[in-house]
This record gives structure tokens, C-alpha cells and sequence, in this order.
């Protein structure tokens, strides 16, 4: 339960999941070549915040 505590308390992290409703929400209406970018720019941010705090 820490861990979890830890992830949400990381600006990056939180950046992260910002960028994947974003790019949810525009893949939504259709603008889906800059959605998927976005996306995988939030993945890859909380991906790297995960594998950082587990170290």
C-alpha cells in the first residue's frame, strides 16, 4: 500500500496519467495519430516512475 501512496504523491507519475486520459479523450473524438503519441507519452513517464521507486 505504500508503493501506491508513493506513485500517487510523484508529479511525474500524475503527469503520466494526465496524458493517457488526454489521450484517451482525444482518441475518443477521433484525432487518433496525436492520441496515440500522447498515450505512449504517459506510459512511458509512468512506466519509468514504477521502475524507479521499486529500485
Amino acid at each position: 500500500m505504500d508503493a501506491v501512496k508513493e506513485y500517487w504523491s510523484d508529479k511525474t507519475f500524475l503527469l503520466g496519467m494526465f496524458l493517457c486520459i488526454i489521450g484517451t479523450l482525444l482518441g475518443a473524438v477521433g484525432v487518433v495519430t496525436s492520441a496515440v503519441l500522447i498515450e505512449l507519452t504517459g506510459i512511458i513517464l509512468m512506466m519509468l516512475i514504477i521502475y524507479k521507486i521499486e529500485l
